[in-house]
């Protein structure tokens, strides 16, 4: 039997070598990439991950020594590798991250009084009741304010996380124990049934679509609160990236505002012949808007003009009576508002009705002219008998 090759054996070394630098270089990457995660929340999943990455990390390292150490002893080196210095780096820093979550994860709390004064005032996270919609939001006050938080323990989050949920919310981690273990479980439950974006867009589809319409053009406050939930609906559709909404939404919203809304809006469109369904559904929500406003301030202004006048008291005596009318003839009022009776002569009387918005002194004019002529067309024999 004859003696081993050096040369072969030499070969074969450096074959493993360059095979084994390439399962660090992986090692390398993973590693960091689970750091990164666990560094940006330490309540992942990722730390197990990271910490059974570590362990293999740590067993390459030993077998790249070794290989390098033989091909040292056979007279072949490698400077220029970093290898070894890179994979050593990775699973260091991944150590020290987890070390020092057990750390503060073990430490007792000690309470921070300014922390929690500021907590409690600044600080009011409304109950999460189940809805898709709410998610977001409910989602990202929390994290902000308590599941980044390093000066709570994961128990701790954990059982403000359960006291802020109620309904479905409550019923999908029912059963769940209270344990530090148990609350990166309780997020990713909530998580996965509640902050599906696919979910939500069909959420929020539906929910425009089923919006109750308005056929009263003057009914303000309805069409104030269609406008304002369409609005947001679109708002959040365009949060989720979702585009050509105005496709399917632009038919459906035309047919809820009033018949005089949807006139005016086809004369707009018209001028605007050009416009795509994108442009032409920004437009149309534009045009909601404006109509909105303009009734909005049609009324304001309405309204001011109202309490000017009725801030005014009438005054029976000092009631101007039109040129050319026998003083001693009585006006039942001075038009103030409501139903009047005019007397003219003996027995004629004039209903005049004076409805709202339409006061004003033009009208006031015109009914003092018209008494005027009638009183005027009476013969003398009748006012004379009237005496």
């Amino acid at each position: 039997m004859g003696k081993p090759d050096p040369n072969t054996d030499i070969e074969s070394l450096k074959a493993k070598r360059t095979k084994d630098r390439s399962k660090a270089t992986k090692q390398i990457n993973e590693l960091k990439s689970l750091f990164k995660q666990v560094h940006e929340d330490n309540q992942s999943p990722a730390r197990y991950e990271l910490d059974y990455a570590i362990e293999i990390g740590e067993s390459h390292l030993t077998l790249l020594g070794t290989l390098e150490a033989q091909l040292r002893d056979a007279g072949i080196e490698d400077a220029e590798s970093t290898h070894i210095a890179d994979l050593h780096r990775a699973v260091g820093l991944g150590k020290r991250l987890l070390s020092d979550l057990r750390e503060q994860a073990a430490a007792p709390v000690t309470p921070n009084f300014q922390h929690q004064a500021t907590f409690k005032i600044d600080f009011n996270l409304p109950k999460f009741h189940g809805d898709v919609l709410a998610w977001p939001e409910f989602w990202k006050v929390y994290e902000a304010s308590v599941h980044r938080n390093l000066a709570y323990s994961p128990v701790q989050k954990y059982f403000y996380l359960k006291q802020h949920l109620d309904g479905d919310a409550a019923r999908a981690i029912q059963g769940l124990p209270l344990t530090a273990e148990n609350y990166p479980e309780a997020v990713r439950i909530l998580q996965h049934r509640f902050g599906k974006d696919d979910v939500r867009k069909d959420t929020l589809v539906a929910k425009l679509l089923s919006l109750p319409g308005v056929t009263d053009a003057d009914n303000i406050k309805s069409l104030r609160k269609l406008t304002d939930e369409v609005t947001a609906g679109v708002r959040s559709l365009r949060a989720l990236d979702i585009t050509n909404i105005g496709e399917v939404l632009l038919p459906v919203l035309k047919g809820k505002i009033p018949a005089s809304w949807r006139l005016q809006w086809a004369r707009l469109r018209r001028e605007r012949a050009t416009d795509d369904e994108n442009t032409e559904f920004e437009s149309f929500l534009r045009f909601l808007q404006q109509e909105v406003e303009c009734q909005e301030e049609s009324v304001q202004v309405l309204c001011q003009k109202k309490r000017e006048e009725s801030s005014q008291p009438a005054n029976r005596a000092t009631t101007k009576q039109p040129e050319g009318l026998d003083e001693n003839i009585e006006l039942a009022d001075d038009f103030s508002g409501g139903q009047v009776d005019i007397l003219i002569g003996t027995d004629q009387y004039y209903k005049v009705v004076l409805r709202d918005c339409v006061e004003d002194e033009v009208f006031r004019s015109a009914m003092m002219t018209a008494v005027t002529k009638l009183y005027q067309s009476l013969s003398p024999a009748t006012l004379s008998r009237s005496d």
